[in-house]
């Protein structure tokens, strides 16, 4: 009785997902920088309105995150006129605090779904998945190609301008080693030569 091998499997590209909203949930994975962390932020029916309101405009300004800010007001904050803020005060917290929760839940799911299969595919020895983290800029981004390091030509230039700087940090250190080392034998061939 002899065992079949079973037939290779090739890995998941992105074009077998058949997922209508994966640019738009790539787009809000996005929307907050990867240096930026995004902390839970109660239950949607915590009350608090002005704690919340307080939480993003310390955590999250206006002026360095506009386009996550305008996704937590959502549309619901800017079709309320202002004779009706009062009665929709609580709706508008209720939208405002699922929509940051849905941002902060996407972009946790995309950046370890990224992680992870990057680590399985390492580990697995097969080729890298189409989901990325940008080595420069750390944004998720989906490879056009298997050798794709970066998102677009900007952060591709910035990554090779750092290990240009990197090697020539390196260099100038090897550098000063060399000529110290050089110093220090020639301190001792003179102490040598003095005796």
């Amino acid at each position: 009785m002899t065992r079949r091998a079973k037939p290779k499997r090739e890995p998941l590209q992105v074009e077998d997902i058949n997922l209508p909203m994966w640019p738009a949930q790539l787009a809000i994975a996005n929307l907050l920088p990867a240096d930026s962390e995004a902390p839970d932020w109660g239950t949607p029916d915590a009350g608090g309105t002005a704690e919340f309101a307080k939480f993003l405009d310390e955590r999250f300004p206006r002026e360095r995150f506009p386009k996550f800010r305008r996704a937590v007001d959502g549309p619901s904050l800017t079709q309320m006129s202002a004779r009706k803020q009062g009665v929709q005060a609580a709706v508008a917290l209720r939208d405002r605090l699922a929509n940051y929760r849905y941002i902060v839940e996407t972009r946790r799911m995309w950046r370890a779904a990224a992680r992870i299969n990057s680590l399985v595919a390492a580990v697995a020895g097969e080729r890298r998945p189409p989901l990325r983290i940008c080595e420069f800029c750390r944004l998720l981004f989906i490879a056009a190609r298997n050798n794709q390091r970066t998102c677009d030509k900007k952060c591709g230039a910035g990554v090779r301008q750092r290990r240009k700087r990197a090697k020539a940090k390196e260099y100038e250190l090897r550098r000063e080693l060399n000529i110290s080392r050089k110093n220090d034998k020639q301190r001792r061939s003179k102490k040598g030569a003095s005796r």
